[in-house]
């Protein structure tokens, strides 16, 4: 009898610790990283400082780029939430922020490349996108999102300056956008305050 129970209670505490799987995740970690930070108190129709900075969390070169590259889909989107986690509406005096798909292919100049390990900051203000209730806790974030799919291929650029007849045009930057992988990476949530 005492051995049924003993194997009884093994069988239960073997039951109980979870089994580990073969150590393969189902989802991809980001190859970057987005880290907000900035002010944590403004007023309500003052600025929201904010520094984001990306960092390059693969073993290769990753590109990204600040505007739609013809059909690729690059976006930095922005959700603002109260204390109640119920995100911030757009301000209905001014209409929401248009990007031309058709506008063509991303310059060489909007788009940033980073090494293995490397990290980019740059300072923005989110706040005129959204519709503060007044005073009281705000929690903010970022997600950035990327489909290499329809990034325009470095064949199908101009081979010459179309200014400058005769002087070649070269693309490195968006070679490394082409093989960069999807991405779809939410930033930390930065809590602050409108006083």
């Amino acid at each position: 009898m005492l051995r049924l129970k003993f194997s009884v209670h093994a069988l239960l505490l073997l039951f109980a610790i979870p089994i580990q799987g073969s150590g393969q995740s189902t989802t991809k970690p980001s190859p970057i990283e987005l880290v907000i930070s900035g002010q944590q108190i403004t007023r309500v129709s003052g600025d929201l400082k904010l520094t984001v900075t990306v960092i390059n969390r693969s073993n290769a070169p990753i590109a990204f780029s600040w505007v739609h590259d013809g059909w690729a889909d690059s976006t930095f989107g922005w959700t603002i939430t109260d204390s109640a986690d119920r995100p911030l509406p757009w301000p209905v005096h001014e209409p929401q922020y248009m990007v031309c798909l058709l506008s063509g292919p991303a310059s060489e100049s909007e788009i940033q490349v980073l090494q293995s390990g490397k990290k980019y900051s740059f300072s923005v203000d989110p706040s005129d996108n959204f519709a503060f209730h007044g005073k009281g806790f705000y929690k903010v974030k970022l997600r950035y999102l990327f489909d290499p799919g329809g990034v325009t291929p470095v064949e199908s650029m101009p081979r010459e300056s179309p200014g400058e007849p005769g002087v070649p045009l070269s693309y490195p930057k968006r070679a490394v956008l082409r093989q960069t992988p999807k991405i779809d990476v939410t930033s930390n949530v930065w809590t602050f305050y409108v006083d």
